[in-house]
């Protein structure tokens, strides 16, 4: 602790960074807007965001080339969500939940979308996520039906 608040630190690192920014180690090319996962729970954000990012710390884990669902057409890191195809978006479900449910995400029918029908379930066989849950997560099934409801209906 004492030697992070010396003077010769701070004068050393005070330097460190004057050298690194007059000699262009820090590159003026980097873009002026860089889009990165919100507190999904912010109402003041958009609503695609805040799923994007609510999918991203809840999903992503599981839905990932190398995760347990590999398998399933859904990747849910917020960087692959900008493609909402991504999200499951007009795709079929790859897995029989109900008869009622059309796509993974039925843009305009929260009720026909298998990820509302899983992520609203506390069932073993259809819960989404598959662990660390026992409970409903309320606000996440309420974020989530709103955001498919949101959606124009544009499958075909």
């Amino acid at each position: 602790f004492a030697i992070i608040h010396s003077p010769s630190f701070l004068i050393s690192n005070l330097v460190s960074i004057i050298l690194v920014t007059l000699f262009g180690y820090l590159d003026s090319d980097y873009p002026s807007h860089i889009d990165s996962a919100i507190n999904w729970a912010d109402t003041s954000q958009p609503l695609g965001m805040r799923v994007r990012s609510y999918l991203d710390i809840n999903c992503a884990h599981c839905h990932s080339d190398k995760g347990y669902c590999e398998y399933a057409p859904l990747r849910f890191a917020f960087n692959e969500t900008e493609d909402i195809s991504n999200m499951g978006v007009c795709v079929n479900p790859s897995f029989d939940v109900d008869e009622s449910i059309t796509q993974i995400v039925a843009p305009g029918e929260a009720s026909k979308s298998a990820m509302l029908f899983r992520i609203s379930s506390t069932l073993d066989e259809v819960k989404m996520p598959i662990i660390g849950r026992t409970l409903q997560h309320k606000e996440g099934v309420q974020l989530i039906k709103e955001w498919i409801n949101s959606l124009e209906k544009m499958c075909q």
